[in-house]
């Protein structure tokens, strides 16, 4: 018998879960994973034994699906089930997850590609670019009294919703996983990157960067991006990355940095 019993956080299938990140083929973007922790999860049983789970997002698209080996010949019929039930028309996989993405390639009416996901390759040089107008930048950890300059320099570069923000670069500041490059003299931020420690992969942490408008487009995206690295690097980290398959100037950035892509996030429709 197969059941499917709502829970109400990830943390209540840790178990589970720890089993998940194993079957990797390739390390899970820490971004994709923290959206997934906050959506709905359920957990599969099979004869009343945890067999697996999956995830909801708020429009009902499926974020993670998730097997114990030993119940992978059912498979199929579980996926079936969870699209009927759940009224699934939508999914986003990850390749790097063989097992989702193989049900999808034989359950999908479509596939598209929707984000690269990349890891170091390897180590490189980026010196800091010149910029008009800059007299004296400066790359620095963000401390509690950079938190309202950071939050209003990303609101006005990429207008994220306040509130998500504000708690997100809180707990970076605090964590000191955030970092401004900036002129100390007229205080003009001119990007800000990060290099998260994953609270769920150890040894890996998620690199990024936002450029401000005034400054794109010339090779400081790859600068910020090769700072981050370095940080990792000092905490013995290895750095990974992502971005969207349309955002060119970030993609460009991150092969500058020395990151390659093997993998990516796909859209799969039924």
């Amino acid at each position: 018998m197969i059941s499917f019993k709502k829970v109400s956080a990830k943390a209540k299938l840790e178990a589970l879960y720890a089993l998940f990140y194993e079957s990797l083929v390739a390390p899970f973007d820490g971004m994709w994973d923290d959206i997934i922790g906050h959506t709905q999860h359920w957990q599969i049983n099979v004869q009343k034994e945890a067999a697996g789970f999956f995830a909801i997002n708020a429009k009902n698209m499926l974020l993670n699906y998730f097997l114990k080996d030993k119940y992978l010949s059912l498979s199929r019929k579980i996926f079936q089930q969870i699209l009927t039930k759940q009224v699934i028309k939508e999914a986003v996989v990850s390749t790097n997850h063989p097992a989702f993405m193989s049900i999808c390639i034989d359950l999908a009416k479509s596939i598209h590609p929707h984000a690269y996901l990349f890891e170091d390759l390897q180590r490189v040089t980026i010196n800091a670019p010149y910029l008009e107008g800059i007299t004296n930048p400066v790359f620095k950890n963000a401390h509690g009294v950079d938190f309202q300059a950071a939050v209003k320099f990303c609101i006005d570069t990429i207008n994220p919703p306040k509130d998500w923000l504000e708690i997100y670069y809180q707990r970076l500041i605090t964590r000191q996983e955030l970092y401004l490059w900036q002129d100390d003299t007229t205080q003009t931020i001119i990007g800000v990157s990060e290099a998260r420690k994953s609270d769920t992969q150890p040894g890996l942490a998620d690199v990024g960067m936002i450029v401000g408008k005034d400054y794109r487009k010339q090779g400081v995206g790859a600068y910020l991006l090769n700072q981050a690295k370095e940080q990792c690097y000092r905490q013995q980290l290895k750095p990974i990355c992502s971005c969207e398959k349309d955002n060119i100037g970030s993609l460009k950035a991150i092969q500058k940095a020395g990151f390659v892509s093997r993998h990516r996030l796909v859209r799969a429709e039924f």
